[in-house]
This record gives C-alpha cells, sequence and structure tokens, in this order.
C-alpha cells in the first residue's frame, strides 16, 4: 500500500468516526438553540416570601418583562409584590416589594434550563391599614437580588418557571435596611416570543 493510498484510508476512517457523533452534536444544538433563541418573554409567578428578622410569612406575586440574549445570558426588570408581614406591633401588616433589572446566567440549555440570578433594584414597605412610624407612608431603600432558578419547556413557546430569590435591601434608609431582607419562592410560568 503507497503512501496515498494509506493516507487515503486514514481520512475516510476519521471522517466514518467523526460523522454519527457530528451528526448527533449537531441534533443536540438544534434542540439547545430551539429553547435559547434569542427573544422577549413574560413571567407570571405566586410566591411565598419569608422576613429573615423573625421569620414571618407572607404570600405575593412577581412577574418580569425579559429578554434571551443567547444561549448564556438573559437580561430582565421584575417586579414582585408582597400581601404584609406582620409588624412588631401585631395588627399592622407592612406590605412591601421590589423592583429591579436582572441577569440570568443559563448553566444548563436546552429543554430544562437551570440559571444563576443577580440584580439591582429598589425595595419598598409601608404600613396598611393603620399609621406605624415611618411606614405610614411608602419607605424606599436600593437593594440586591440573588437567585436560582430553573425553566421547563413544555412547549417551544411555554414553560413552567421554579427558583428561590434572596431580597437585601443596602439600609441606605434607616427604616427600611437588611433587617427587612427576604426570600421569596416563586412558581409559575412564562410565554416566549422570538424567531
Amino acid at each position: 500500500m503507497h503512501g496515498r493510498d494509506l493516507a487515503l484510508v486514514l481520512l475516510l476512517a476519521l471522517l466514518a468516526s467523526v460523522s454519527p457523533a457530528s451528526a448527533q452534536d449537531e441534533e443536540e444544538e438544534e434542540e439547545d438553540d430551539t429553547y435559547s433563541r434569542p427573544g422577549v418573554y413574560l413571567l407570571a409567578r405566586f410566591s411565598n416570601n419569608v422576613l429573615l428578622d423573625g421569620g414571618d410569612y407572607s404570600t405575593g406575586a412577581d412577574g418580569a418583562l425579559g429578554y434571551v440574549i443567547n444561549r448564556w445570558l438573559a437580561a430582565e426588570v421584575e417586579g414582585d409584590w408582597i400581601s404584609g408581614f406582620d409588624s412588631a406591633g401585631g395588627g399592622t401588616r407592612l406590605v412591601g416589594g421590589t423592583y429591579g433589572l436582572n441577569l440570568k446566567g443559563f448553566v444548563r440549555g436546552g429543554e430544562l434550563q437551570v440559571y444563576g440570578l443577580a440584580g439591582l433594584g429598589a425595595t419598598f414597605f409601608h404600613a396598611r391599614n393603620t399609621a406605624l412610624a415611618p411606614f405610614d407612608d411608602p419607605q424606599w431603600d436600593m437593594s440586591a437580588r440573588l437567585g436560582l432558578g430553573v425553566n421547563w419547556y413544555v412547549s417551544d413557546e411555554v414553560g413552567l418557571n421554579f427558583g428561590p430569590t434572596f431580597v437585601l435591601p443596602f439600609g441606605a434608609n434607616d427604616a427600611v435596611g437588611p433587617e427587612l431582607s427576604y426570600v421569596s419562592v416563586g412558581i409559575g410560568a412564562f410565554l416566549r416570543f422570538g424567531e
């Protein structure tokens, strides 16, 4: 066998061994692209919230309008509403929420997406149905949001979402500070618009 024939046989063997794997890789990449394509999404969730200082519990809701940039990154505007934590007085509820901008980093793509979330925003609280100084007027403070989550696509455009987030007010406002930090665990659904 000549050198040229040997090279040809080796090249054909290499192509034969690579082709099936390449086809499988392309199929998996195509599936990831279906769920990771750029586009806008709407997210709506119900949440259970726990105030870390005191352990008070509250229900709530949150929503987001976001944009998937690529298979690794998305940006969103998010807002949540808390129906009320009990105050120290017992008869007063502190109603509140957080609004902000988040970045999501996807660790795993495809039909089941795992992500981490980091954001900055503003948190507010005020007393409902009574005067409780200083919360008789809404009190605002800057805050950070950190979280984890999972998206599960049930179709190309619709999916379910689950994830806990931790909200930490900075304490620039004396009324709203780290003592009003809370954990929010949300479950809901999202709708994707895209190519």
